[in-house]
């Protein structure tokens, strides 16, 4: 037989393992690293492109970003945002040199 007191003291300790946030992390984690150094090589290779572009090539790629977060990590570590990137010729010639070469 089980008494009252039992049946409260088993819903206490129920209801504290359920909603004890000791066993939950508080902070979130990171952007990896690699997904890091992969959106600012794009930005860099593709000046012209915006961080919704960049988002869009990151999940061709299959990693899962928001524009959110690869506009924060071009603000933080990477090139200018998109308008005021260097847009002309050699700066695109420069950026392209390797593919351009290997297609001839």
């Amino acid at each position: 037989m089980v008494t009252p007191d039992t049946i409260k003291r088993w819903h206490r300790q129920l209801i504290a393992a359920k909603w004890g946030y000791s066993s939950r992390s508080t902070r979130r984690k990171g952007v990896m690293v690699e997904i890091r150094t992969l959106v600012d090589r794009i930005a860099r290779e593709t000046p012209r492109w915006a961080y919704l572009r960049v988002q869009g090539t990151i999940g061709d790629l299959g990693h899962r970003v928001r524009r959110s977060t690869v506009g924060r990590i071009l603000r933080s570590e990477g090139p200018e945002p998109a308008p005021g990137r260097p847009s002309s010729w050699s700066a695109f010639i420069k950026a392209t040199w390797g593919e351009c070469a290997a297609a001839d």
